[in-house]
């Protein structure tokens, strides 16, 4: 299994097994990799998988949707119109959509913006009004609720026609309470695969009809996720979590990639298979994942059948 990341990121510093970063043109233009992963590390490259996606069939392999339900979630305007339109308002901060309506201090940030470029705590109607000249008329802008706090998690999503495949949230504390992002100092990460039965819910309604990797950018407010932006791409988090759990999610987006399994479940999760009547194919050999799996399904093994030996030291065990 091998993953290929468009456009480069020589900033973010991943090192992970069998996983390089490409620009587009240079991966097409080498030799055909039809078990190579094709994923985004930007919102022009997952429009442009998207487009190019029926051409990209049996050159790479690639996890994407039509382009209508990737601009309903990186278009900030379009993804408060589909907030609106699932009953999930309550998710995310305050929307002004007019000027009278607005309450300040606010957020203030381009439609279409990304990585923080254009992003601003506006305190005044005055200041709102500078800052939209300086940026230009043209420029579709977002008012929202300025959400405070010093912690903002980031949580990457594995999707596939709207369920949530593998998930994996980084928690990122910062130096004050009021910022935008990346104009703050990070002072603590933690890490975590758990994802909340709430969080899920909300997630998958949001995202229906979604195909692809994305990353969901979120504060809290008296303990109610306030979504802040979503992203159809593969986010920098990637690269702060622990390297075993990155490769196990890119394993689960490469098996859901290929499209010949109902449900995709990696290593570390096999306790979260259904206790229920079930046939084992084993193909890894691998010793210590089949005795999991066999205590965690107790006494609804009908039988096991080794066919495999990747691990090959522990075969017949």
């Amino acid at each position: 299994m091998s993953v290929a990341l468009v456009p480069p990121k020589p900033q973010w510093g991943v090192r992970i097994r069998n996983v390089r970063f490409y620009t587009l043109n240079d991966f097409l233009t080498e030799k055909q990799a039809p078990r190579t992963l094709l994923l985004p590390t930007s919102e022009q490259a997952a429009r442009t998988i998207s487009r190019r996606a029926a051409g990209l069939r049996g050159r790479c392999l690639t996890l994407t949707c039509p382009i209508r339900d990737i601009e309903r979630l990186q278009d900030k305007l379009k993804l408060q119109r589909t907030a609106k339109e699932r009953g999930l308002t309550a998710y995310f901060p305050t929307h002004y959509p007019n000027a009278k309506s607005r309450a300040f201090p606010c957020i203030m940030k381009p439609a279409d913006g990304v990585w923080g470029k254009g992003v601003k705590i506006v305190r005044t109607p005055d200041e709102a009004r500078a800052w939209k000249t300086k940026h230009g008329s043209s420029t579709r802008w977002v008012y929202q609720e300025l959400i405070t706090g010093r912690r903002e998690m980031s949580t990457l999503l594995v999707v596939r026609d709207g369920e949530i495949k593998s998930a994996m949230t980084s928690t990122y504390t910062y130096d004050s309470a009021e910022y935008v992002w990346p104009h703050a100092e990070q002072v603590r990460h933690t890490f975590t695969t758990r994802l909340s039965k709430q969080r899920r819910a909300v997630f998958e309604a949001l995202l229906r009809d979604y195909t692809g990797v994305c990353n969901v950018n979120y504060k809290t407010k008296a303990g109610t996720v306030k979504i802040l932006e979503v992203n159809a791409r593969v986010g920098a988090d990637l690269r702060d979590a622990p390297p075993d759990n990155a490769r196990a999610f890119l394993d689960v987006a490469f098996a859901e990639a290929l499209g010949c399994y109902d449900r995709v479940v990696p290593y570390k999760e096999v306790k979260s298979i259904a206790n229920e009547p079930s046939k084992c194919i084993d193909i890894a050999g691998d010793a210590a994942v089949r005795s999991r799996l066999n205590h965690s399904l107790q006494n609804n093994v009908a039988n096991t059948l080794l066919v495999g030996a990747t691990h090959g030291d522990q075969f017949g065990q």
